[in-house]
């Protein structure tokens, strides 16, 4: 009846193998196009501050450097520090840890807190601050994992002091690259 239909000279097992045929060729069609849309570049939490330091900085001035983390040094920041930000953790996968802007803020790929600078006798923190970060002139970026390990806080060496910013840490951190 499907040949008669659509050509009465051809016969209807003919015309399903046509029909099948073409259903087949478009679901390959719609197979390649899933595959090379879902293997596009998905878009960056930080596409916006890699952009900033990619008109911004001297791409031969090597303390622009960074290194991207992998998963798995990711999974182990994760496993070693409960609750630590995602935020900060992405940063280091899409962007990387290290100076930008010609050394203008550092960011590490670990947390660290006074006693691992040699601080611990002058200063007297709370064990469940940790740092991330500073900005070439003593003072520190990081979290406090008591009070809120998504917020970012700041340790000033000329007095000592705690400040809490208020910030998440892609707030803290598209701050200190110039988005405002």
């Amino acid at each position: 009846m499907l040949g008669s239909v659509l050509n009465p000279a051809i016969s209807p097992v003919l015309c399903a193998r046509i029909f099948l045929r073409k259903i087949l060729a478009h679901k390959t069609a719609l197979i390649l196009y899933i595959n090379v849309v879902t293997n596009l570049k998905k878009p960056m939490k930080y596409d916006l501050e890699f952009s900033i330091l990619n008109q911004v900085e001297d791409k031969t001035d090597k303390s622009n450097f960074r290194k991207k983390l992998s998963e798995s040094d990711l999974n182990q920041l994760r496993q070693n520090h409960s609750g630590i930000s995602e935020e900060y953790l992405t940063y280091l996968k899409e962007i990387g840890s290290g100076s930008f802007k010609e050394s203008q803020f550092m960011v590490q790929d670990y947390l660290f807190d006074l006693s691992e600078l040699g601080l611990e006798d002058i200063y007297e923190l709370k064990d469940e601050i940790k740092f991330f970060g500073d900005n070439f002139a003593g003072d520190l970026a990081g979290f406090d994992f008591e009070k809120n390990p998504n917020e970012v806080i700041e340790f000033w060496h000329d007095d000592g002091t705690i400040y809490e910013t208020g910030k998440s840490f892609k707030e803290y951190i598209g701050e200190k690259i110039g988005i405002e």
